[in-house]
Formats: structure tokens, C-alpha cells, sequence
């Protein structure tokens, strides 16, 4: 591993990694639109800095059907992202599969979608 104090602390934090997933939610208006939010500025971490919705991948994001995820790992992004974007912006991105549960649309459906609105 190189010298961390070479590279500012960053080899230190790879050895830490955790799953994270963020969200880059564009909008085709009269203007294209960008959503992103600001951190509470009373955050120790970045507070204050504007940042795309997006967090940790938690156990939870586990239990959640996501329709063409590839593997667990990428299903479990997808459904993080999904819910860090609906914790932070009230914005949900699902469609219902059945009556009693809803799955996240598949990468297909999101590239065939066509018309306004708010895309993934």
C-alpha cells in the first residue's frame, strides 16, 4: 500500500470502505434539472455542501425486490438508493409488481420510459 501521508489520508480510507448509493436524478422540463440537496450545515461531515440524495447500503435494503439487479450486491444498491432518496427528498421511485409489494423498475424500463417527469 502506498504512503498514506503521500496521498493525503486516502489509502487509509479505502481500507474502510462501506457500500454506499447515490442518486442522480434528472428532470427533461423546458430545462434540463438537476436534483441535489443541501447537507444541514450542523453536520460534522460536509455540513453545508450540496451533494446528490444518496447513503450507506443498509441490512434492510436486503429484503427489497428490484427488478434486472444482476447480482444481491447491485439489488441492495439499487434499493439503498431508492430509500436514501425517499428519506431526503420525498421522492419514490417504484412501481407496484403485485397488489400487497412494489420492486424497483428494472434498468429496461427505465431506459424505455419516454415523456416528462422525473426519471432515474
Amino acid at each position: 500500500m502506498p504512503d498514506s501521508s503521500a496521498l493525503g489520508g486516502a489509502a487509509r480510507a479505502v481500507s474502510g470502505y462501506r457500500p454506499a448509493a447515490a442518486v442522480l436524478l434528472l428532470r427533461r422540463a423546458p430545462r434540463l434539472e438537476v436534483c441535489w440537496i443541501e447537507r444541514d450545515p450542523l453536520l460534522v461531515y460536509l455540513g453545508g455542501f450540496h451533494a446528490f440524495p444518496g447513503g450507506r447500503v443498509g441490512p434492510e435494503d436486503g429484503t427489497v425486490p428490484v427488478a434486472g439487479a444482476g447480482d444481491p450486491a447491485e439489488a441492495r444498491r439499487h434499493a439503498a438508493a431508492a430509500r436514501e432518496l425517499l428519506e431526503e427528498t420525498g421522492v419514490l421511485l417504484v412501481r407496484p409488481a403485485a397488489a400487497d409489494r412494489a420492486v424497483l423498475p428494472g434498468p429496461d424500463e427505465r431506459t424505455a420510459a419516454r415523456g416528462g417527469g422525473w426519471r432515474s
